[in-house]
């Protein structure tokens, strides 16, 4: 596996740009009566119809790298997912009869349905699913509202699997693209001295690009998933923070110690004390529980690492002992030990998991003596 990045957890996010930040801002029961028509929709119309218009904009970029991957779109599908979000946008618009909405509601469920049967991969039946969930929560089906979160929760993990695999390992998406002329013929000067092909490496960094841009799209789904959850009364183990967007990962910020689960993953972290090595250093193991649900399409590869509060799974923390693949319906153990100098202690442990990593801050002495000494706390 290759370094991933140094990402903070801390960043700004627009409004409107998932349902995941209308909801913190509206509040969870208010976002739901008001999507089932137990509370007038014009309060939320226009923020309502503001998320779609970022849902619809993400569609497009996502199934453009789709096409790029010669994922062809099934004319039913196109067809079926845009009249599903047209008429769902229709729907929350300020003023709508109640008998009107609702009949929107049904017909953009039956189109999002027909859809979702001719999906071919995990990024498209992400979308339909997303849709789905709040046409149905809008119809007051909580029932199959979250039937179609779990599997909005679990295709959306599949997808961040697939975009972090391309990054991975582009060698293969690279020359199959260079081999279809995306990236122009080999010079007669390459050729005649037989020097290495010059597209191989503008076609790495291309499919490494690429996938990048795709887990960035990819983070707000994980977002609405999470929020999802608490629409559906799915509230057990979900974590409260806002994924980020790393470079080719999406990091959430989790509790050290307590059972999460998303994104078709279940798994808690632990950390052990420090224990004494040789003088003026000191050892601290990281270990986790982790399972992927059967219902998860691919193996994922799972490491778990320690280090300082940005630090994410360096390449030096992932030695073949402590990464290993995690099939679909499969719990593991990994674990990983790190020993550094008593001054500089671990802040944080971090589980990646198919391009999903779980960052737990790890609680230090100075957070202990707080409430004594405010400046000890980091």
């Amino acid at each position: 596996m290759r370094d991933l990045p140094q990402v903070r957890l801390h960043v700004r996010v627009d409004p409107f740009t998932s349902l995941a930040v209308l909801a913190a801002q509206v509040g969870v029961r208010r976002l739901v009566t008001a999507i089932g028509g137990a509370e007038d929709i014009a309060g939320l119309a226009g923020a309502m119809l503001g998320v779609l218009t970022q849902v619809e904009q993400s569609h497009t970029r996502l199934l453009a790298i789709e096409q790029k991957l010669d994922n062809l779109l099934d004319q039913r599908y196109t067809a079926g997912l845009g009249a599903g979000t047209r008429l769902l946008e229709q729907a929350f618009i300020e003023g709508r009869q109640e008998t009107s909405r609702r009949d929107d509601l049904r017909r953009a469920d039956a189109h999002l349905v027909d859809a979702s049967h001719s999906a071919n991969t995990a990024i498209q039946r992400a979308l339909v699913e997303r849709l789905l969930l709040l046409v149905r929560l809008g119809l007051g089906d909580v029932a199959v509202a979250r039937d179609s979160w779990r599997r909005f929760d679990l295709h959306v993990g599949d997808a961040i699997a697939g975009e972090f695999a391309r990054y991975e390992d582009p060698y293969a998406e690279a020359k199959s693209r260079i081999e279809a002329g995306e990236f122009g013929a080999i010079s007669t000067w390459d050729r005649l001295f037989a020097t290495p092909d010059p597209r191989h490496f503008r076609a790495v960094k291309k499919v490494e690009s690429d996938a990048c841009a795709g887990t960035k799209d990819l983070a707000p789904l994980l977002g609405d998933a999470m929020t999802g959850a608490l629409l559906v009364g799915a509230t057990e183990g979900r974590p409260p923070a806002v994924p980020v967007a790393g470079t080719n990962c999406v990091v959430v910020d989790v509790p050290l110690g307590a059972q999460v689960r998303l994104a078709g993953l279940v798994a808690t972290m632990e950390c052990g004390p420090e224990e004494p090595v040789v003088t003026g250093w000191v050892k601290r193991r990281a270990s986790a529980r982790v399972a992927l649900s059967p219902d998860r399409s691919t193996p994922v590869r799972i490491g778990i690492a320690n280090g300082k509060p940005d630090l994410y799974l360096q390449r030096a923390d992932r030695s073949p002992s402590n990464v290993t693949t995690l099939a679909p319906g499969q719990e593991l153990n990994p674990s990983s030990e790190v020993s550094f100098q008593k001054e500089h202690f671990v802040r944080r442990i971090a589980l990646e998991a198919g391009g999903v990593v779980l960052s737990a801050r790890v609680p230090s002495f100075g957070d202990l003596l707080g409430p004594l000494n405010p400046r000890l706390s980091r």
